[in-house]
This record gives C-alpha cells, structure tokens and sequence, in this order.
C-alpha cells in the first residue's frame, strides 16, 4: 500500500480563483505597505494600508487610473487644508465655513465628470476635510499633518501599484480581445433578435450600457499600455458602429410592423446569427447579401407612391443595408485592430450632466458639514471632529451614485462588521502578538475575506467599507494597540457619522428617482431642440454616446421605480435617439435643407413631436416621389432623405407613445396602418 506523501510540484501548480487571487494579492500589498509604515515610524501607518484597499481594483487599469486620481485628489486636497488653516486659523468658525464651502464646491463638480475623474475630485473635497479637522486643535501643526497624510497614502498607491504590476498580466490585450469579441457577438446575436421581433427594451438598453462600459475599458487599458492607447480608436469605433447597428436593426422592425420577413431580410438574419455564433461572413457572403437587397430594393422603389405597404418594406430594405455595411466596417476595424493599426480618428464620447443634480448635491454637502460642525460644538464631544469628517466624505463620496441611500446603507454595514471584527481583535486576539509576524497573522484571514467580498457585485461595497474600516479601527502601531475604550469612542464615532450622513440625503434636498427621470427627459428635449437648431455642433457618434449614458443612468434607478415605467422611459430614450439621429443626417445630406426638411426640423426645435410626426411623413411621400426609380446621384439623394424623414416620423412616434410628452391628440397621425397623408 501506497502512502500518501507531500508533493510540492502540486503547491507550484495551484491556481486560485481570480477573486481568491486578488484577495490574496491585495491582503499581501496592504501588510507590506503596513510594515514599511511601521518601519518608517510614520505618523499613522495604517493609512498606508487602507489605502491599498481603496484603490485596488479587480482591472489593473482601473487601479492605475484610480490611483492617478487619488495622487491629485490626496495633493490638492492637503495643500487646500493648509491654504485655509493660514487664511482661517484664528477664526474657527469661518475655517468651518470655509471647509464646508469648499467640500461642497468639489462635490458639485464631481457631479458632472465622469467615472474616477469624479472620485479625484471628490477626494480633493474630504482629504481636506480630513486634513483640516485633524489640525483644529493644534492649527500650527497643519502643514506636518498633511505632508504625514499625504506620504502615507502615496506610499499605499506606490506599493498597491508594484504588487499589481508583478502579478498581473504583462499586457490587458489578451482580454480586451476577448471582450471585444464577446461584444461583437452580443450585438449581432441582440440584432437578429430584433428583426425576429424578441429582443425586450431592457436588452436593447442594457447593450448600450454596455457599450459604454467597452469604452471603459478602453480608457483603464490605455492607462497601463501604450498599446491600447494608439489602438484605442480602432474599439471606440467598432463600439459605435454596433450601436449604429442596432439602431438600424430597430428601425427595421419598426417599417415590418408585424410583417414576415423578405427572402433578403432573412438572409441579413442568417448573417447576423453566424456572427453572434462566432463564425466570420466572408466578404463575399457580405457583397452578396448587399446585392441581394438592393434588387429588392429597386423593386420596391417603384411602387412606394402609391402603396403604404411598399414604402414600409422599402424603409426596412433600407435599414438592413445599414447592418451590413455597420457589420461590414466592424469587421473591418477589429481586423486592423488585431493587426496593430492605429486609428487616425478620436472617438471621445459624451456623458449625460444635469447641473441641477450638482448644485443639491453641493448645497447638500454644505449643509450637512454646517449641521455636523453644529452639533459637535454644541455637544462639547471630544471624537466630534471625526464625526464631522465621516459626515463630509459619506455625503461627498455617495453624492453621484445613483441611489445614495442604498450605498450608505452598505457603507453603514460594513462599518458595523468591521467594527465587530475589530472588537475580536483588540480583546482577544491582539494581547498575544508580539511582533509583526503575529499581528500578519491575525490581521490577514479578515482582510482576505473582505477582498473576497469586493470581488462580488452584491458585497462589493460591503467588502471595501469593511476592510478600510477594520484597518482603521485595529489602527496598529509602533509598540502599543488600540484599548477598548478608544475602540468603542472610534466605532460610535464611525458608525453615527456614517448615519447622519445617509440621513442628510432624505432630509436635505433628497433627490427622488422620479425627479431625476423628469430631469433627464428634459434635457432629451433640450439637446434635440439644439440639434434641430444647430446640428452641426455636435457628431453623430457623440449623440450615440451621450444617449446610451443616459439609458445606463436610467437603468441604474431600475429598483427605485415601478418595472412599466422603466420600459416607457427606456422605448422614449430610443425614439429620442432616433430622431437626435435622423436630424443630424438630414443636415449632412446633399448641401443645405430643403423647404419641407427645415420645416421639420423647425417643429423639433419648438418641441411639437406630433408636428415632427405629421410633417416628416408628408415630407417623406414627397422626396420619395422626386425620387421616383432613378439611380442617379440627385434621385438617390432625394430618397436618402426620404428615408430619414420617414424613421423621424416613427422615433416620434414611438417618443410620444412612451409617455414622454404630454401632447397625445394627434395620435391618430402617428398610426403605422394609416394611409399616407397627400
């Protein structure tokens, strides 16, 4: 009989999970961030460590940017504290205001960049909070305590940054392929759902979300690889084009109304399957699905003066030329993508900004440190002005989430399990270490366990607050730890500063879902009042992202409103999206508007959507009876037009059905089965 014996090749070959790595990975970066504190007998190490945990992040790109965020935030915020504590020192009550003022400033800017552009500027607001209430009882000292605080945190960025760079993949190519190709193939397999008539309006809107988050990924992989940042534009594009894509196969479905499919539209259906199944079209099978639509085509154009079903089938023929030449030009670019070629275009995306949303969430944080500030001086509470600090970061920090109640919820639960973590330590578990290797020991399991939690969406938030908490609560030094007493003032002075935070954004200026909706529709109207007014001020591609940002941040208040109400707002975004579109090609097509064009477009500017609708199908009968079935450049240019003004009048349609104007009395115009008006 065979013993058992220990293998270590088997140790060699062990692979954990990408969640247990990166748990493994971060744990370890924290202790050695905390051990050089230590060494160093800086001030307060454990900001070294929590700093790891805050700016870890599951992508090594994203980590890279956040970090690059953080350095700028941690910079600008410390000397800001310094500036007021000379301006302000001796007047306590106006370096309040002052901090206040300034924390609110930062939070309503964040409200209006995006992604960790956002959180480096929030960062500016509360490490001067953090750095400016430290220093209130000895403001002489505040420029010491900022240079401490800002060496600790760029020592946790510099060590969370060498780690990564070791263990993570030499290049994020290899998985920007493979979710490139996953994208590729979820909006070809989403488009031929569509034309089948299946795809739900969350599907079709979850995938601009995300699209979105496709250029995401481009832009954190682009800050680690010089690579990615040449080659980027080749993603950005394709990440257009299958939104194109899907808004032509929309339209499509829209001119069948219900009808079978032709022989041609089911060979553009079988095409887009064979993508979404990861099988390439050849060039050759693309010509000849080109070709045979534009037989059909020919065909169609010249009954469409006189029969409504001919004009609609037309319109659909039209649509799916656009999907292939869309898949054409993806396949394309992901070629030369794969090859190395950079692109010589800049595809920069827009983002949706509501500025009323940023004045409540800067006036919010102002009046929430003012009434922190109030009651600490009032109570006489010595751990006052950490309660203030908590207060200023949870109402800057959660400011421009979608909904800020929830995530200081979470926030609020990982405090209490940190909290309760902590008191294991300190009690029992602590007085038996001796040296570091003991205090790894015991610190480790639980920081392992909340970088496990990061790494699912559901305790994401859980883990992060958790483990930053914990660090901070232990707080380990040089030769002494924390009592329990400090343990207790510091987890009621955590926990109540977290609490009153949460509660500032139900009590001032709370910031329902539903205004946030009635918000966004209209800066819809407002943006295509401008298109229709001044549509070459702004791309194509940029109102493709800027819509597609603001379905993401509808879809993010999913919870918050009734299912019915998701979908109306989500199918007016789409029509919305349509017309913005339809607009901008109009004033691209063959010179300057005509008559009929401009009067259209007059009607988009003043908001009258039953008018666009009226107009636009009128104008539509009329250039496509100029363009008759001539192939000349004039006549083609005739039925360019007619075609868009023809899907304008649909994506009215569809604006108005969805609920997002008022004015419904001209319904009986937008009827798909009515005949066209003469």
């Amino acid at each position: 009989m065979r013993l058992p014996c220990f293998d270590p090749v088997s140790m060699v070959r062990f692979r954990p999970s990408p969640a247990l790595w990166f748990a493994l990975r971060t744990t370890a970066a924290a202790l050695l961030a905390l051990a050089i504190a230590l060494l160093c007998s800086m001030e307060d190490p454990k900001w070294a460590a929590m700093t790891v945990f805050i700016v870890a992040q599951a992508d090594r790109g994203m980590s890279v940017v956040k970090a690059r965020n953080r350095i700028v935030g941690t910079l600008v915020g410390a000397g800001m504290a310094v500036v007021l504590m000379g301006l302000f020192g001796q007047a306590p009550p106006l370096f309040m205001i002052a901090l206040a003022l300034w924390l609110g400033v930062c939070t309503g800017m964040a409200s209006v960049v995006s992604a960790f552009r956002s959180y480096g500027v929030v960062l500016a607001g509360y490490t001067a909070m953090i750095v400016g209430m430290s220093s209130t009882a000895h403001p002489q000292q505040v420029f010491d305590i900022a240079v401490a605080r800002a060496t600790e945190i760029l020592l946790g960025i510099l060590v969370e940054g060498a780690m990564g760079a070791i263990f993570s993949p030499a290049s994020p190519r290899p998985a920007l392929e493979a979710r490139l190709e996953a994208y590729l193939r979820q909006g070809s397999a989403l488009a031929a759902r569509l034309l089948r008539g299946e795809a739900t309006g969350t599907q079709i809107h979850g995938f601009f979300a995300s699209a979105l988050a496709l250029n995401d990924a481009v832009d954190y992989a682009a800050a680690r690889s010089r690579e990615i940042a040449r080659l980027g534009g080749r993603l950005r594009h394709i990440s257009y084009l299958m939104l194109a894509q899907l808004s032509a196969a929309q339209s499509c479905r829209v001119g069948l109304d219900g009808r079978a499919p032709s022989r041609a539209l089911r060979g553009v259906h079988d095409v887009l399957v064979q993508r979404a199944e990861g099988r390439l079209p050849g060039q050759e099978q693309l010509a000849a699905a080109l070709d045979l639509l534009e037989q059909r085509h020919r065909r169609l154009r010249r009954l469409c003066a006189h029969r409504r079903e001919a004009f609609d089938r037309a319109f659909a023929l039209e649509h799916a030329r656009n999907i292939v030449r869309d898949l054409q030009a993806s396949q394309h670019e992901q070629a030369a993508f794969e090859q190395g070629r950079p692109s010589r275009h800049r595809f920069a995306t827009r983002r949706h900004r509501d500025l009323h949303e940023a004045t409540y969430n800067a006036l919010r944080a102002f009046l929430a440190v003012g009434a922190a500030s109030l009651f600490w001086v009032y109570s006489g509470w010595s751990a006052g002005s950490g309660m203030v600090t908590i207060v200023g970061v949870v109402c800057a920090l959660y400011a421009t989430r979608p909904d800020p109640v929830s995530g200081g919820l979470g926030f609020l639960k990982g405090a209490g399990l940190s909290a309760l973590a902590a008191f294991v330590c300190i009690v029992w578990l602590l007085p038996w270490v001796e040296d570091f290797a003991g205090l790894v020991v015991v610190l480790a399991p639980f920081l392992i366990l909340a970088g496990l939690a990061m790494r699912r969406p559901s305790t994401a938030a859980l883990g992060a607050s958790g483990s930053i908490f914990f660090i901070d609560l232990v707080g380990p030094l040089n030769g002494t730890n924390t009592g329990v007493v400090q343990l207790f003032n510091g987890a009621l002075t955590l926990l109540l500063g977290i609490g009153i935070g949460v509660l500032m954004f139900t009590v001032l200026l709370p910031s329902g879902a539903g205004r946030y909706v009635r918000r966004l529709r209209r800066s819809v109207d407002a943006d295509l009042a401008a298109i229709a007014l001044h549509p070459r001020r702004m791309k194509r591609r940029a109102w493709f992202g800027l819509m597609a940002d603001r379905m993401r941040a509808r879809l993010g208040l999913a919870a918050a409103l009734p299912e019915a109400t998701l979908q109306r707002d989500l199918a007016a975004l789409l029509g919305a999206l349509g017309m913005g579109s339809d607009a901008l090609d109009l004033a691209r097509t063959g010179g300057a508007p005509g008559p009929r064009v401009r009067a259209v477009l007059r009607r988009l500017a003043r908001g009258d959507l039953p008018g666009v609708a009226h107009q636009a199908m009128r104008a539509a009968r009329h250039h496509a009876v100029l363009a008759g079935d001539r192939q000349d450049a004039q006549a083609q240019a005739h039925w360019h037009t007619a075609m868009l003004l023809w899907d304008m009048a649909l994506c009215a349609r569809e604006y108005l059905q969805a609920g997002a104007q008022e004015r419904v009395q001209a319904q009986a115009l937008l009827t798909p089965s009515a005949p066209l008006p003469s």
